[in-house]
């Protein structure tokens, strides 16, 4: 019985927090914990530059839409333009014909 109490208060000793499997797991204990605390780094950074990306999209989709419209318009002015152009020219047509038909 004496044998039985002995290896039991070894195991005890081995087992408890100041005996080496206590030790390692106090040890995996604190490797984990700074695992976790680097991932949830990892996380918020990743986090930061998705959010970071998306601003930067949505400005260049802000920015894109205002490019369209701006070249909406001038393609409008310039549909103008071409139409007073034409008018013009059949005015200048028909006038140089006019001046033709009274000059002969």
């Amino acid at each position: 019985e004496g044998r039985q109490q002995a290896l039991a208060a070894d195991l005890a000793a081995q087992a408890g927090p100041a005996g080496p499997a206590g030790q390692r797991l106090q040890h995996l204990e604190r490797t984990l914990s700074d695992m976790a605390e680097g991932h949830a780094q990892e996380m918020g950074a990743l986090r930061a530059s998705v959010a970071a990306a998306e601003s930067a999209l949505s400005k260049s989709g802000r920015e894109l839409a205002e490019a369209r419209d701006a070249l909406d318009k001038q393609g409008h002015s310039l549909s103008g333009a071409l139409e007073r152009v034409e008018t013009l020219r059949a005015a200048h047509e028909e006038h140089g014909e006019t001046l033709g038909r009274t000059t002969k």
